[in-house]
């Protein structure tokens, strides 16, 4: 392991077991783990951290995900195609409350939200679509959108770059979801962490099948929030684990993180052998 300012793989390495990687401190301490402590100033209210989280593009429906411990009114936060946009209070709600309890979801009915459309961002309520303040979450799929929020949702740090999306689902059956377990708000949710997969109205989203080549998913971006990859499924991962983020590869087969992996100084970094298990275990238990 490199005593530098990052942990960074030259070749191919496949995971069978249990592996927590902590950075050096310094070269007289190479195979000494310590503990990183990160501080955050959290500006945001409760609202912010609200997400997207599946979206059903042959019913027209979102359900949003309230991942925190207080209620929060959804009612007048907005959903937005551009150029189309959307109060929450005026729109068909199909399953739960606007009234959002902890750890609970509801799904809105949007005629918008479609195969064509390509794109959906969630806002607060005033200021204009165009404000990085005013998005909350936003997922772009089927292509890149046009015309477009992406633009927005990547400079308020929702989305992760104008050009990536996520495919459309493989069948009618099925919807888009966020698999992301261990994301507390739109930073959280970018398009590393959406697939397709069955539907699930109310619920917490199935296991995603793999992060693999195979499944056209080997996860490539880099990654700086709270993050839980779990399949029952091999994953495979060239990415770069930033300083900031804090990371666990849950994988019931296989853990590959192939050349140009890289993990920064002061990221924390769990990969282990057990699979889905709706997020428990590692750092995010």
């Amino acid at each position: 392991m490199a005593s530098g300012s990052s942990f960074k793989r030259d070749g191919p390495f496949v995971m069978k077991n249990l592996l927590i990687i902590t950075p050096p401190l310094n070269k007289t301490d190479t195979m000494k783990p310590f503990l990183i402590i990160v501080v955050m100033s959290i500006h945001f209210t409760a609202y912010s951290q609200v997400i997207i989280n599946e979206l059903d593009l042959t019913n027209n429906w979102v359900e949003l995900y309230n991942p925190t411990s207080a209620t929060i009114d959804v009612s007048n936060m907005a959903l937005c195609k551009r150029p189309s946009y959307a109060r929450i209070s005026n729109l068909t709600i199909l399953n739960g409350s606007t009234t959002l309890a902890p750890n609970s979801y509801v799904v809105i009915e949007w005629s918008q939200i479609n195969m064509s459309s390509r794109e959906l961002g969630l806002y607060i309520s005033t200021g204009g679509y165009s404000n990085t303040t005013r998005i909350l979450d936003y997922v772009q799929y089927g292509g890149v959108a046009s015309p477009t929020r992406a633009g927005t949702a990547v400079a308020a740090g929702v989305w992760d770059d104008v050009n990536h999306f996520v495919p459309l689902p493989t069948a009618s059956t099925k919807t888009l979801n966020n698999f992301n377990t261990a994301a507390s708000s739109g930073m959280q949710t970018n398009s590393n962490h959406w697939w397709d997969g069955g539907q699930s109205m109310n619920l917490a989203n199935e296991c995603i099948l793999s992060y693999s080549i195979f499944n056209a998913n080997r996860i490539t971006n880099a990654e700086s929030g709270n993050a839980d990859y779990e399949t029952d499924g091999k994953i495979e991962s060239l990415q770069r684990i930033t300083s900031s983020a804090i990371v666990d590869y849950d994988s019931a087969l296989s853990i590959e993180m192939l050349e140009g992996f890289e993990i920064e100084l002061g990221a924390q970094y769990c990969a282990f052998i057990d699979g889905c298990n709706g997020g428990a275990g590692g750092l995010h238990k």
